[in-house]
């Protein structure tokens, strides 16, 4: 017999507790109370018992989850048992709520699906219908799936698919939550944004602010294709080294439902929020010049749009000569076009492109849509040249794109609805922000009780205070090591011999 042994078996025998309870009117819990301090010691006595030298670590460090997981379970089935007790026995709720009849609960956790029963009362007032103790726990009415739990699932969307991010998630001994489930609950969450910074910390002292803007083309579930916009903020960029930098005040905006002009003030309202409106803030925007990015360069204040290098030597290469058969004149025909870009000789660029096309070296209809692109992009084309400083004009918009976007949503073969790719979209980039989800983040459902609110509140407080007593007093009757008798009983047990 081990010391955990033996202090269940005199835990078990001992009267103090129960005399504790009854002394303190809390006879009716006494079961309940004695049944969780047994549960925690007799996994401890098994615990003690595991052999770890036997080559079986893998199998014990499983037995141990699967029993804390048991644990975990039969504490919460009897908590709620005990707190729906305490409910009725309250002066309080006898005052103004009666017993209509008492029903089973189940409700999925991290640790696997758990029963109790509860009561549901009716308001004597305003005849109004509860279960006061789910309402004191914080249970939404008619939610199957514990709120931590569902908390997990949605933090394992941002990489993973509905279906594994509950299995990662739940209980291995158990099903999942199925991913319909999945979906339905992670559209309930609210736009989630970081904390404002604090007043005196607005970053004054940072005069350029770079925005990479870019676009993941998703397939969608009615066959068509769409984009979902995102911008990245940052501040300056640190080489950590050779092939990797960090993006120092980085803060990721992303959607799929929301308009352009409504997007960008919404990224306006945030750098206003943490660096101040001012005028000797630049801002340079990097991009591939779509409508929805000139949109941002027109109302970013002090912006100053680049055509990044990515998308222009693309635009470029659609309209030089094939390399292979012609090198000479591939090689020519790049010269010519930079040099008609620095002369911002766009005219002159499209006699030549009509040329090239014209004696064979390249496709015609490529022609008119490289040349109405780079046109249009003129403004951010010259600055790209202009501007010598390579860490202002340098960018990394298509690494952001597939970190942030393409790594999730379009890497891999899936049809997205334009609610459920918002939901993701929103999850993934507030996490990647530093962010982190809770339960308040979920939409309410709307409760009849919201007249009861103030009274229900009272209740839990007392009931809060009431559970501290009880819980408390009794770990101060556990045998503790100036007991003698149990430090005699594991001397003649031969357990330390």
């Amino acid at each position: 017999m081990n010391s955990i042994q033996v202090k269940l078996t005199l835990f078990n025998d001992d009267n103090k507790i129960k005399a504790k309870l009854n002394e303190e009117g809390l006879n009716g819990l006494c079961e309940q109370t004695h049944g969780i301090f047994e549960i925690f010691l007799t996994l401890a006595a098994e615990a003690a018992n595991l052999d770890v030298s036997n080559g079986q670590l893998e199998n014990n460090i499983s037995w141990l989850a699967m029993k804390l997981r048991g644990l975990g379970r039969d504490v919460i089935e009897k908590k709620m048992s005990m707190l729906d007790e305490e409910i009725f026995n309250s002066p309080e709720r006898k005052k103004d709520w009666e017993v209509h009849r008492k029903d089973d609960r189940s409700l999925k956790t991290e640790f696997g699906t758990t029963t109790f029963k509860r009561r549901y009362y009716k308001n004597k007032s305003t005849n109004t219908f509860a279960y006061l103790a789910d309402e004191c726990a914080g249970i939404e009415k008619g939610s199957r799936i514990e709120k931590g739990l569902m908390v997990k699932i949605a933090e394992n969307v941002k990489d993973l698919s509905y279906q594994k991010a509950s299995q990662t998630a739940c209980c291995p001994e158990e099903l999942p939550v199925s991913k319909n489930t999945v979906k339905r609950e992670i559209r309930k969450i609210e736009p989630l944004e970081l904390p404002l910074p604090e007043p005196g910390k607005v970053k004054t002292f940072i005069n350029v602010l770079h925005i990479n803007a870019d676009e993941d083309h998703i397939a969608m579930q009615s066959s068509k294709s769409s984009i979902v916009k995102s911008v990245t903020i940052h501040e300056r960029r640190l080489r950590l080294h050779k092939n990797k930098t960090m993006l120092k005040g980085r803060k990721i905006y992303a959607t799929h439902k929301e308009a352009p002009e409504d997007f960008w003030y919404r990224v306006l309202d945030n750098i206003i929020e943490v660096y101040g409106d001012r005028d000797d803030l630049t801002i340079y925007i990097h991009g591939d010049g779509a409508g929805w990015i000139q949109t941002g360069v027109k109302i970013i204040k002090n912006s100053v749009f680049i055509l990044d290098k990515f998308h222009l030597k693309q635009a470029i290469a659609r309209v030089l000569p094939n390399k292979d058969k012609f090198p000479y004149m591939n090689f020519l025909s790049e010269c010519k076009i930079w040099q008609y870009f620095r002369h911002g000789g766009y005219s002159g660029l499209k006699v030549f492109l009509d040329t090239l096309a014209a004696e064979g070296y390249i496709n015609e209809n490529a022609v008119s849509d490289v040349y109405k692109y780079l046109r249009n992009n003129k403004i951010g084309i010259t600055n790209n040249i202009i501007i010598k400083n390579t860490d202002i004009t340098k960018s990394c918009t298509e690494a952001q794109i597939s970190h942030v976007l393409s790594s999730r949503l379009s890497s891999r073969p899936m049809g997205w609805s334009p609610d459920g790719v918002e939901a993701v979209v929103n999850i993934r980039t507030h996490l990647l922000n530093g962010g982190r989800i809770s339960s308040d983040n979920f939409k309410k459902k709307q409760s009849s009780l919201e007249v009861h609110n103030e009274k229900i509140y009272s209740l839990r407080k007392k009931l809060a205070s009431e559970q501290y007593l009880y819980n408390f007093e009794i770990t101060q009757l556990l045998p503790k090591s100036r007991d003698n008798a149990w430090l005699r009983n594991i001397a003649k047990s031969g357990y330390l011999g």
